[in-house]
């Protein structure tokens, strides 16, 4: 359920509960298949999908306590308000890495840099966090290419069979011809490769057992 605009006009001092359920919201998690299916994310909205915690409403009760001017005429309101201030701040140092990537042409964004409007393709959102050491959920996975996923193994000193052992976890749809291309650092389109790959495949594929 998306953020309920109807806080912002509860008297929360007086309601323990409803301060509590407010705060909650910053730190609701991310439900992310429904975020996986969208096209491109908000800038803020990436930065809260990395760290786990679902835009909608943690978004929305920051702008709404932060941006809309209302009085903080209780001890519950004031409380809200600091948190969501606290979360603000929490947010600033990715989006400064983020935008110092921008700046030096290693993220690409669609538009002008608004942190709160500018969109970002997730893969590259998702490439960029990876690149830096942010953990990546499981769940996102799906975004990272698996070609560039298996460099980057390659280079940590993994073996053949962990990294194709990685791709089948990581992409199940792929098929052995496919990762084998890839764990390789082959082209999967290049028809003049697919022996070579089939073959790579299959030389891990039996120091499995079969298994796969």
């Amino acid at each position: 359920m998306g953020f309920d605009s109807v806080y912002c006009d509860e008297p929360t001092g007086r309601d323990k509960d409803t301060a509590e359920r407010v705060k909650a919201t910053l730190v609701a998690p991310c439900d992310y298949a429904r975020w996986v299916r969208r096209d491109a994310w908000a800038l803020q909205e990436a930065a809260c999908i990395i760290g786990g915690i679902d835009p909608e409403q943690a978004l929305g009760t920051m702008k709404c306590f932060l941006n809309t001017p209302r009085p903080m005429d209780t001890p519950g309101r004031q409380e809200v308000y600091r948190y969501c201030e606290q979360f603000r701040l929490s947010l600033k140092p990715i989006l400064e890495e983020m935008r110092g990537s921008y700046l030096a042409g290693k993220l690409e964004i669609l538009g002008p840099w608004l942190e709160d409007l500018s969109l970002v393709d997730p893969s590259e959102i998702i490439r960029w966090a990876a690149s830096k050491g942010y953990s990546i959920p499981d769940e996102l996975n799906g975004f990272e290419n698996p070609g560039e996923w298996a460099a980057k193994e390659r280079q940590t000193g993994r073996s053949p069979f962990e990294i194709i052992e990685g791709i089948h976890k990581r992409w199940p749809h792929l098929n052995k011809y496919e990762v084998g291309a890839y764990a390789k650092g082959l082209d999967p389109e290049d028809p003049d490769t697919r022996k070579q790959s089939e073959n790579y495949y299959s030389v891990q594929f039996k120091r499995k057992g079969g298994s796969w």
